[in-house]
Order: C-alpha cells, then sequence, then structure tokens
C-alpha cells in the first residue's frame, strides 16, 4: 500500500478565512440605501427666482459615500420635474409649496441601488420692503402718493399695508412745510412678513401764489360746453398753443382722438373699446371740454396749505353771444392773515376769461339780374333802379346780424329801412351790363 500524507488544515483557520472571504465579497457590492422619508425644503433668497435645491445627503439617512455619484429624480405623481447628478435645482418652486415631490437617489458608482423619499418645498423668507422719503406740495393728492416698493424671492407683488401715519404740524407756518410719517410692512404669498419700514412724507406749502392765467373760449365751445367759464379746475389737456399772445384754448390731444363721441364710455379711441387709445383713458375733445373749468389758484388747495380762496364775477356783455368774465380772486393767507393780491412772476388777482366769436357769417347771394326800368333820354343810357334780394346769411353762434348791400354806385335803398328785406339800386341806377355788389 501506497501512504500518501496530506496536510490538514485546522478547521478554525478554515473557518475564519471563509468569512474574510465574505466580507471581501460584500464590499464590492451595492451600498444598502435608507431614505428619508419626507425633507421640508426652503427656497433660496435670489429675488424673483424662486428656487430650491436639493442633494443627496438632504435625502439619504446618514451620509453619501465619498467617491461616489447620486442620481437624483424629482417628479410629481410619476411626471419628471428635474432630475441631475449630485445636485438639482427646482425653479419656480412656488408651483409645488402646496404638495410634496418624490425624489429617487441611485448610487451609480456603487452598483446602482437607489431610494425614494418625499420633499416639501417652502418659503421662509421674507420681502425686503425699502422706503424712500420723498417731498410734494400741499396741492398734492396725498392719498395718490405711491407707497414702497418690496422684492421677494418668490411673490413678485408682495402685498404692502400701511399700517400706521403720523402727521407733524409744528412747522406749518414757521418752516413752511408738514411731515407725514407713514408706517408700512410687506407680507408675500407664503405669510412671511418684511421688517417695518417708515416713510417720510414732507408736504410743503407755497410762498407764492399761482393766480390763473387769462382765457379765451370760442363761442362755439361755450355753446356746447357752458361749464368752460367755470370757476374750477382746468383739464390738464387743455391748453395754448402760443403763450406768448392771448389767443383761443385749444385741447392739446392728437386728432385722430377726436372722434365725434362725448362720453368715454361710447369713445372708439378706448383701448378696450377695440381703439389704439389715446392721452387721459381715451378721452377726446369733446370729453375734455366737458370735464374742464377756466381754472383756480390750483397750488393753495390741499389739507396743508393753510390759505383760503373765494371769488366774485362781473360779467361784460360785448357783442352778440360774445361776452367777458372779469373775475377777482380773493386769497387769505392764514400763516400771515393777509389778503394775497399779487401772484407769480408780479401776476395780479384777476383773471379775465373771455368767449369770443372769431368766425364771421357766411354770406350767400347767387348772381341775379334785374330789368332796366329807367328809361334811357340820349345821350343817357338805360337804366335800373330795380330790386336787390336780401342773401341769406348763417352764424356759427350769433342769430342776428346786421347786413349791408353796396352797389358801385352807394347803399342800397332798403326796403322799410330793414336790409334784411333787400333794396333798391340807388338813383340814378346802374346801365345796363354786368355789375357787382359787395354784401357784408
Amino acid at each position: 500500500m501506497i501512504r500518501t500524507n496530506f496536510t490538514r488544515i485546522p478547521a478554525l483557520s478554515w473557518a475564519f478565512f471563509s468569512l474574510l472571504l465574505l466580507g471581501s465579497s460584500n464590499l464590492t457590492q451595492a451600498q444598502v440605501m435608507v431614505c428619508n422619508n419626507l425633507v421640508n425644503v426652503s427656497v433660496d433668497n435670489t429675488p424673483n427666482v424662486c428656487q430650491g435645491g436639493v442633494n443627496a445627503d438632504q435625502i439619504l439617512e446618514g451620509n453619501p459615500l465619498p467617491g461616489h455619484d447620486y442620481f437624483i429624480e424629482v417628479t410629481y405623481n410619476w411626471v419628471p420635474v428635474v432630475s441631475g447628478l449630485n445636485q438639482v435645482t427646482i425653479t419656480n418652486s412656488s408651483q409645488w409649496f402646496n404638495t410634496n415631490l418624490t425624489v429617487k437617489i441611485t448610487d451609480q458608482t456603487g452598483g446602482g441601488n437607489s431610494c425614494w423619499g418625499q420633499i416639501h418645498l417652502e418659503d421662509k423668507l421674507p420681502p425686503v420692503l425699502t422706503c424712500t422719503n420723498i417731498s410734494v406740495n400741499c396741492s398734492d393728492d396725498l392719498s395718490l402718493i405711491p407707497g414702497p416698493t418690496a422684492v421677494d424671492n418668490c411673490d413678485p407683488n408682495p402685498t404692502i399695508n400701511l399700517t400706521g401715519e403720523q402727521t407733524n404740524t409744528n412747522g406749518l407756518c414757521a418752516n413752511g412745510f408738514v411731515t407725514i410719517t407713514r408706517h408700512y410692512v410687506a407680507i408675500d404669498a407664503s405669510g412671511n412678513s418684511s421688517a417695518f419700514c417708515n416713510r417720510v412724507i414732507t408736504v410743503n406749502r407755497p410762498t407764492v401764489v399761482d393766480f390763473p392765467n387769462d382765457i379765451v373760449w370760442t363761442c362755439e365751445q361755450y355753446d356746447a360746453y357752458p361749464n368752460i367759464v367755470a370757476a374750477t379746475p382746468k383739464h390738464p389737456y387743455v391748453g395754448d398753443s402760443n403763450p406768448l399772445t392771448t389767443l383761443v384754448i385749444e385741447v392739446n390731444l392728437n386728432p385722430d382722438c377726436n372722434d365725434g363721441n362725448d362720453t368715454p364710455a361710447t369713445n372708439s379711441t378706448n383701448i378696450q373699446n377695440g381703439g389704439t387709445g389715446c392721452p387721459g383713458n381715451g378721452l377726446d375733445d369733446a370729453d375734455v371740454l366737458g370735464l374742464t373749468g377756466s381754472g383756480v389758484v390750483a397750488n393753495i388747495i390741499g389739507q396743508h396749505c393753510n390759505y383760503q380762496q373765494s371769488k366774485s364775477d362781473q360779467v361784460i356783455n360785448v357783442c352778440g353771444e360774445t361776452f367777458k368774465i372779469v373775475r377777482t380772486w380773493t386769497v387769505l393767507n392764514w400763516c400771515t392773515g393777509l389778503v394775497v393780491t399779487v401772484g407769480v412772476g408780479g401776476e395780479d388777482n384777476i383773471q379775465v376769461v373771455k368767449v369770443m366769436d372769431l368766425t364771421p357769417p357766411v354770406v350767400n347771394r347767387p348772381p341775379f339780374t334785374v330789368s332796366a326800368n329807367v328809361p334811357g333820354q340820349h345821350p343817357q343810357p338805360c337804366k335800373s333802379v330795380g330790386f336787390l334780394p336780401p342773401p341769406t346769411v348763417s352764424d356759427n353762434c350769433s342769430s342776428t346780424w346786421t347786413i349791408k348791400i353796396n352797389t358801385p354806385i352807394g347803399e342800397a335803398i332798403y326796403l322799410g329801412g330793414n336790409p334784411a328785406n333787400g333794396g333798391t339800386i340807388p338813383s340814378p341806377g346802374l346801365p345796363l351790363g354786368p355789375h357787382s355788389s359787395r354784401i357784408r
């Protein structure tokens, strides 16, 4: 028999060797991965961007393995939202504020193992509110002063609330101004409140009164809109194209704005009515005339101006339908107790409002023929002292007028002394042939 010798390995040593092999094998396989069930993610503070970042460390329980790459997929109801390697940015995050998003993390380095979790996006940052101090005139409408500005990371239009207001009138007469301090706070759509901010409004009182200038309207304007001569504010779209002369006041709108309608609701130039739009919210000339007066002492009308004004009118009829109003303004300065009679540039407190007829009547008299009714005696020819019919006359404003009919040999002899009845050719008459007469 041949004996063969074997080397025997102790059982304990063999078992230990086997365990080492198993351990080495597990280290090369996929990482055991566990994801957090729900993670709250706050968006960053970039203004008007509203974005939140998500990385593997936020989603995984425990730390990501060094040197491993993790693919991140964000979905909503299995619809992809965003994906990327190691970190993703969710833009326009506000659309997801009221729900949860699902995040899948895949270990691309360690064998492709993955897990799921959820995130809840939220905005915890307040708006940034900026208040700047401003200076206004006492005649300005304080309710129209714009509020401060607010910028937010997610809400493009944070709500700005006026929380309080204090008025200091101690320096009104001594310093010529009062101060109004307004307190504001801004709140975004997520309910985040900004820090309070204060705006100081300096309301200045004028030291010089600006009396209204003389003004001229046409009789056509007055007939259609008698309100234009009233002692009420002059519309901002009413002006004089040549301030160096006392000319008729015009409505300073593009001619295309005058569509013939007299109410903004039916004005075809309004954008909401399909038009291209005109100044003054679609007003045309007629609308402006219906809203204007001849002016007031505008720069002293206001709560903190501390002036009082009144006026008296003397109406003077000029000719026909034309007239003028001599309007005397009385202004009392409550700070000095004096009546102001001199204004800006030395102007006085008397305003003259005129309504004038600047368009001549239209006279129409077609050519006509008269017969020779004065027999000729040699060497004198036949002549005529026949009837001259009256013209037809129309006028833009007046219903009465004076007519004169002049012939080459003098003014006509009017029937009944009234030119409106026509007249006859004066003696010795006109010879045969064409003649021109002038009618005025």
